[in-house]
């Protein structure tokens, strides 16, 4: 009863926040609803729609030739209209998808009258004009099950009412809210499989949560490759299903891919993308590996400050933890390291510390203890976190930062600029 009453008020209180970051994510819905309709993932249905946006993020593919950017249709004549990020996405979310569409169609009501496009879009179960809202109210779901997953992890180390606490600063007090629910970006989906991988570990059944989970997003590939040495290491026997458990996972996407592009592994998984930002080191590497972690727009120190609680943590923590801990620790410098190689490190268009969402349940498992040794501090911390993500998940200025004054992609000096910070707007 009380997992349900977590799953509920995480899910209320995601998807009725209002901010949208519609973007990256902007064709899931639309693939999603061609699976469900057509039974294929190619957009070639939407053509009016994608001229509509520029051609944003789609790509054509002839036989086994892909071409990427695209500027019209008559560039891909015979050939299919792809979302040039991870198909993953709209597959898990099509049963979300299809249970709005299919309830939103038995509304009694008509909501012509409806002032706002998108809410009337949506309350007329139109997936094309409403998908900003599809995309929210499905995000939530796979936040509200990673925060349900989460509190079920917190329990082994804390009592009820402590366990309650560090599910509320999951996913309140975090980019779970400020980014993970506000699109169905990748980052939510990576939270709800590695807050299960956290749950079930040493079992074997983490072998497909973690295959799944490099499909969804390949910087998925640091915890994947250090919970499979811990496994080696600590449960040999459980190291081998897991192998095994995992194998059909990656068979499946694998036989996608070569149906789709002819190869293992959709262009989007290359470190190296033509058209599109790269992972590399660049010349901006040290202010990336500050700007990460301590820029006024974007460091994980600003938007979660109860992590520099993390010391007493590891001080106070029991032996159990600790082993574990020791492991995530060096799970979070890999990605540290890792998203910072990115050419735009500060995620784009976003607020606050975008890339570190996939970790979410990483780095709040490493703050546990210190929520029992550390109470009012941790909670003040706490407090200060749940007002900045309050802010970026429901007032519209924190996303118009990106682009007031000035775009924030032309000029990055802005994410330096304490005077005017997203949180503040």
């Amino acid at each position: 009863m009380r997992l349900a009453a977590v799953f509920l008020a995480a899910f209320l209180y995601h998807a009725t926040s209002p901010v949208s970051q519609q973007g990256d994510s902007r064709w899931t819905v639309f693939t999603a609803m061609s699976l469900l309709r057509e039974g294929n993932v190619d957009l070639n249905e939407y053509g009016k729609e994608i001229e509509a946006s520029g051609f944003y993020a789609i790509e054509c593919v002839t036989g086994r030739e892909r071409r990427y950017p695209i500027h019209s249709l008559a560039e891909c004549p015979n050939g299919r209209l792809y979302n040039f990020y991870p198909i993953s996405i709209s597959l898990l979310a099509t049963p979300f998808i299809a249970v709005q569409w299919g309830l939103l169609r038995l509304l009694p009501f008509s909501a012509a009258n409806i002032t706002h496009p998108v809410l009337r879009g949506y309350l007329s179960a139109d997936p094309v004009a409403g998908s900003p809202i599809f995309e929210i109210v499905a995000a939530s779901v796979f936040v509200a099950l990673a925060t349900m997953l989460f509190y079920r992890v917190a329990l082994r180390y804390l009592d009820a009412r402590q366990a309650l606490f560090a599910a509320f600063v999951f996913t309140a007090c975090t980019p779970m809210v400020s980014t993970a629910s506000r699109a169905l970006w990748q980052h939510g989906v990576l939270a709800v499989l590695l807050s299960a991988v956290l749950l079930v570990l040493p079992h074997a059944s983490a072998g497909p949560l973690l295959a799944l989970a490099f499909f969804v997003r390949p910087t998925a590939a640091i915890p994947i490759a250090l919970f499979a040495v811990f496994l080696l290491r600590h449960h040999r026997k459980q190291a081998v299903q897991a192998a095994l458990w995992g194998l059909p996972v990656v068979a499946g996407f694998v036989a996608l891919n070569y149906n789709m592009y002819g190869m293992p592994l959709a262009p989007y998984f290359f470190p190296v993308r033509a058209g599109s930002t790269s992972l590399g080191m660049h010349g901006n590497y040290l202010e990336a590996l500050a700007g990460t972690m301590i820029s006024p727009a974007r460091g994980l120190l600003v938007y979660m400050p109860f992590l520099l609680l993390a010391p007493f943590a590891w001080r106070n923590g029991s032996s159990e933890w600790r082993r574990m801990a020791g492991w995530i620790g060096v799970m979070a410098l890999g990605h540290w390291l890792l998203i910072s190689l990115h050419s735009d490190w500060w995620g784009g268009h976003a607020f606050g510390p975008r890339y570190f969402t996939d970790i979410i349940p990483l780095l709040v498992f490493l703050t546990i203890p210190a929520i029992k040794v550390r109470g009012k501090a941790f909670l003040g911390l706490a407090l200060l976190a749940f007002v900045i993500h309050f802010r970026g998940s429901h007032i519209v200025a924190t996303q118009i930062w990106n682009v007031t004054p000035v775009n924030v992609n032309a000029d990055t000096s802005r994410l330096w600029d304490w005077s005017d910070p997203p949180f503040l707007r």
